[in-house]
């Protein structure tokens, strides 16, 4: 999961438990990685429903889908819906 351009998301996928595997920095002109990936801080691990993605971070997580449908990831903040970051995300069979 990358961040929006303003600010730092707390970002949920619904539905599903993740777990934060790695972070790490990005350009935006055009996207490319910059820096070593960097474990989760203490607080960031363990299976949770939202993860905070950093501004300028690129966020990995792992996630098991044992439920096939259409589900939602979002922002928690309302106006970055407006930004794309409210998705449908579609789990196939």
């Amino acid at each position: 999961m990358k961040s929006g351009k303003s600010t730092t998301s707390p970002l949920t996928l619904t539905q599903f438990t993740s777990t934060n595997i790695d972070a790490e920095g990005v350009s935006t002109t055009p996207a490319q990685l910059v820096d070593e990936p960097f474990p989760p801080e203490p607080w960031e691990t363990g299976f949770k429903d939202t993860v905070v993605a950093h501004l300028g971070q690129i966020t990995r997580l792992n996630a098991r889908f044992d439920i096939p449908g259409q589900f939602v990831w979002h922002c928690h903040m309302l106006e970055h819906e407006d930004n794309q970051m409210m998705r449908v995300l579609r789990v196939g069979t």
